[in-house]
């Protein structure tokens, strides 16, 4: 099979079909990107990726390569997996798509079936068929599958092989099958459906993630007023069993490569479909907006001054990943910076990858956290990587040279941080010891 797009989708679906036991070339026009990935190096830190990887290409079952010919030149499925953007309008950007499927419909000359895994909207399925139609003499059809992915940036490989539900949508239930099979030794519940009930799954899925994020922003606002810690509310929320788990944190907000733009393009769908107030959704990207302003004024109340030397922990948009598109911390840093703040960043992956382009935007990067941290007046922790629950606070306060921490995931324990001799500001956060216990 070929899989056409390297990114976090398509690589990591790439690595786990032939992981799998199927022959897999995944095909990129980026020709630094396979080149690396044919010398082992993986253009994004992902947990457990660099392996697969290799098991796949030392195996002989994944190789990579630049030529759409040779990708698939023996393929009997061709998965896209390319980049969607969000453009300005809200609706996904489909050129590259678009780009894949004329491609396909000129060079293919065996049947094929191409599956979907890039998020696109309802609608442009409609102009996908329409694509595939229109196909030159002597071509055998091509069939279209929706198969939308859940995978989380951060846990991905293991998201591949243990899904929460895998979906399969195409306009007979035998084609939806066909695909089906590919993925038969992976557990979890298997839906097969139409491709429009199919990509309305994964729209709808990612924008409630959203609305859980912001409902959970908006109840810590009303906290911090009434002296409340938010963590202990989710924690009594989420011991009735009909919320289910996780998405429940407070935080500055969500931010990534799939939450706001999925939420913008179902936005976009309902408003193309002559709903010309979708409440809910436009109500949710209000309050992430919000969050991000009140998320600024706990910091700047940290701060107490300007030019003020700042140290950010942590600039990938969520830990486990060194993912800084749509990162609320590069955003944050960026504004500190633009404020007349000198700020500092380090992070344990995204450097690594996304060095240029945060020293593009004015900040310092450091690798090391002790560096970083010296002689700062303000250390703001802003994604939350679980490494930093193992700083040692006492040994921090000595290289500072003002104790003062802003905690905007929450991943550390306000009581710690203020016997460490800082003071601490989060976001829905108080002095909570003692306050509660679940037995």
């Amino acid at each position: 099979m070929c899989i056409v797009g390297t990114g976090y989708v398509g690589l990591v679906t790439g690595a786990g079909l032939a992981k799998l036991g199927h022959s897999v070339m995944c095909v990129d026009n980026n020709h630094a990107k396979i080149d690396g990935l044919k010398h082992g190096v993986m253009p994004f830190f992902e947990a457990d990726l660099v392996g697969l990887v290799q098991e796949g290409v030392y195996e002989g079952r994944l190789d990579f390569t630049t030529s759409f010919d040779d990708g698939i030149r023996d393929a009997q499925f061709v998965i896209v997996a390319v980049a969607t953007p969000q453009m300005s309008s809200g609706d996904p950007d489909l050129s590259q798509l678009k780009v894949v499927i004329t491609d396909l419909r000129q060079i293919a000359k065996q049947h094929l079936t191409v599956i979907v895994k890039s998020t696109v909207p309802i609608g442009a399925f409609k102009m996908i068929r329409e694509m595939l139609k229109t196909q030159t003499a002597g071509q055998s059809s091509l069939a279209l599958v929706a198969c939308p992915e859940f995978l989380v940036e951060g846990t991905a490989v293991w998201d591949f092989f243990h899904p929460t539900r895998t979906i399969f949508g195409a306009d007979t239930e035998q084609e939806a099958r066909n695909v089906g099979v590919l993925f038969e030794s992976i557990p979890g519940p298997r839906i097969y459906t139409t491709v429009e009930t199919a990509v309305l799954i994964k729209y709808a899925s990612n924008s409630f993630l959203a609305s859980r994020i912001a409902f959970i922003n908006e109840i810590a606002q009303i906290a911090e007023r009434h002296g409340v810690d938010v963590h202990d509310v989710s924690r009594g929320i989420l011991l009735d069993e009909r919320f289910g788990k996780g998405y429940l944190t407070a935080g500055m907000g969500f931010g990534g490569a799939c939450l706001p733009k999925d939420l913008a393009a179902l936005t976009y769908t309902a408003l193309q479909a002559g709903i010309l107030h979708p409440i809910l959704c436009e109500a949710i990207t209000h309050q992430n907006s919000v969050q991000f302003t009140h998320s600024i004024e706990l910091i700047e109340s940290v701060l107490k001054g300007g030019n003020r030397r700042i140290t950010v922990f942590g600039v990938s948009f969520k830990a486990g990943t060194s993912d800084v598109r749509s990162s609320i911390p590069v955003r944050v840093a960026k504004t500190l910076r633009d404020r007349g703040h000198t700020v500092i960043v380090t992070d344990p992956a995204a450097l690594d990858f996304a060095h240029e382009e945060l020293t593009n935007l004015g900040l310092i990067c450091e690798a090391n956290p002790w560096v970083a941290a010296k002689d700062s007046e303000a250390q703001l922790f802003l994604t939350g990587w679980p490494e930093y629950r193992l700083l040692d606070l006492r040994r921090l306060k000595q290289v500072v040279t003002r104790a003062a921490i802003f905690d905007g995931p929450g991943v550390l324990d306000p009581d710690s941080v203020r016997s460490a001799g800082f003071t601490y500001v989060g976001v829905g956060r108080i002095n909570s010891s003692g306050h509660m216990r679940i037995q």
